[in-house]
This record gives C-alpha cells, structure tokens and sequence, in this order.
C-alpha cells in the first residue's frame, strides 16, 4: 500500500460521513464503485478532465473488486483525475489553416458559423490524442463503523472534485469537521457553536 500516510508528509482533511449506511452496503458500494471507476481517455475524446476510482496500490487500476478497496472497517480508494487541455494558440492556428485551405478548396471568401464549428471539433479530435494528460491523484480512507473520512488533500478544487464524485457513488454527503463541528457532534446540538465567541491573543487587537 502506498497511500499519503505512509509515505511522508500528511496534508488532510477531515470529514463527517451524513447519512446511514444502507442495508447490504458493502455489495452496492462495490457495484456503484465499479460503475464510477477511472476510464482512460480515447483518441476520440473531446472530454478535457477524466476523473473516476483506482485502486490505492496502482493509478493505472481500475479493477475495483471488494477485496481491491475494503480494509478491515475502511474503505480505501484512489480519486485519479487527469486533465488533457490543448493551448489555445494552437488549437486557433490550426483552425485558421484548415479554415484558409477549405476556403482556396471551394473558391470561397468565407466559411458559415457551422462550418467553422465543424473545423474546431474536428481539430480538437486531432489534437487531443497527441496531448498527453496531467494525471493527479488524491487518496482517502473511510472509517465505516465511525463515519470519519479522511482525504489526503488540501486544495479546495481537489476536494471539490472529490466531495462530488464521493456523493455520486455512495448517495452520502460528507461535512468537513472543524472544530465547531467537532463540538456540536459531541454536545448532539448543531447549534452549540452559536454561544461560541472569539478570543483575541494581541494586545489591543479588541478595539
């Protein structure tokens, strides 16, 4: 295993898991799971992000049976989010060849909107299956008996990113626990924070 907690430096986040696990979880999650995992870009991809589910000891698997991601009372995966953007200049020059070469073609001046339209696709198709992607990924563990999860990230995109494909797949919502929220989970009132005030520690910083 090669996950962030054994390998370093940690930079988490925690989380609250929100809802009940369903009866039979771990037979749906394994289902949901398989059905989200990571799928590679093809040469006709338009999509310029990919994300999905990978196994935590290899980014390049995807083969997310039970025994793959459940650990004792955890369940352990990789989020695996790769980006594949062509630079503008590029795509716009190449267009304007092909713009310029159909033109000379047919004896036009001009080409219609649609036409124009059709170039791009075309081009971005062309494009993207020589662009390598930017591959990144985030791991997280997830105390099921605990409903605490934890996600070795920081970067608010990343953990968006995550948060939704995390929603997607197990139909559960997580809540960051910070320390107001550590407090209202143990007082059992969501609102205990609001009696809560600030402290000052610079002298003269109050007024």
């Amino acid at each position: 295993m090669t996950m962030a907690l054994l390998t370093g430096a940690i930079r988490l986040r925690r989380y609250q898991v929100i809802g009940a696990l369903p009866g039979g979880y771990l037979e749906k999650f394994e289902e949901s799971i398989r059905s989200h995992a990571f799928v590679e870009f093809t040469e006709a991809d338009l999509r310029e992000e990919a994300v999905g589910w990978v196994t935590i000891e290899d980014v390049f698997d995807a083969d997310l049976h039970r025994s793959r991601w459940e650990i004792g009372d955890t369940l352990n995966l990789t989020m695996r989010l790769d980006t594949r953007r062509i630079p503008a200049r590029i795509l716009n020059h190449r267009c304007k060849v092909i713009e310029e070469e159909r033109k000379e073609r047919d004896g036009r001046e001009r080409l219609s909107r649609n036409e124009k339209m059709e170039i791009k696709e075309l081009v971005k198709q062309e494009l993207s299956a020589k662009v390598l992607p930017n591959i990144r990924t985030v791991e997280f563990s997830w105390d099921l008996k605990r409903g605490e999860l934890y996600l070795f990230a920081c970067a608010e995109k990343v953990a968006e990113t995550f948060r939704t494909l995390f929603e997607k797949t197990f139909n559960l919502k997580v809540r960051p626990l910070f320390p107001y929220a550590l407090l209202a989970r143990e007082k059992g009132d969501e609102k205990v924070g609001d009696a809560v005030t600030g402290a000052w520690f610079a002298p003269g910083s109050e007024s």
